[in-house]
């Protein structure tokens, strides 16, 4: 998967996430939902941003399909712990969502392309 897909994946589901978080928190309030997308938006941005070139990063470095997939869930894993915290939960919990989900397409379209070269010989 390209490094420009990762960004854009990420990005939306993380400002996805925002959106459906801050409703649920909020009460439904569409408004204040709102207000949440563009305090939180430059973060979710640039989680994303981060995210992809860290994929990009674990693809190149390491070999094995398994360091791979805990490669890439290691940062759900810190924002999960980070999520706890009191000042930085809304922030871990959002960008946990969205980058999860982003993570979780990139190793299944890893997985699926390991399969097709083993196959494939």
């Amino acid at each position: 998967m390209k490094t420009s897909r990762l960004v854009f994946l990420g990005i939306l589901l993380s400002l996805l996430s925002i959106w459906f978080i801050a409703k649920h928190n909020e009460g439904g309030d569409a408004n204040v939902a709102m207000m949440y997308i563009f305090i939180y938006g430059i973060v979710a941005i640039i989680g994303g941003i981060i995210n992809a070139y860290y994929l990009r990063f674990v693809e190149q470095e390491w070999s094995s399909t398994l360091i791979i997939i805990i490669g890439a869930m290691t940062p759900i894993l810190v924002l999960l712990w980070l999520s706890n915290n009191d000042n930085l939960g809304f922030l871990a919990e959002f960008e946990a969502v969205g980058l999860g989900l982003t993570n979780l397409i990139w190793i299944g379209i890893k997985i699926s392309d390991g399969l097709k070269q083993m196959y494939k010989h």
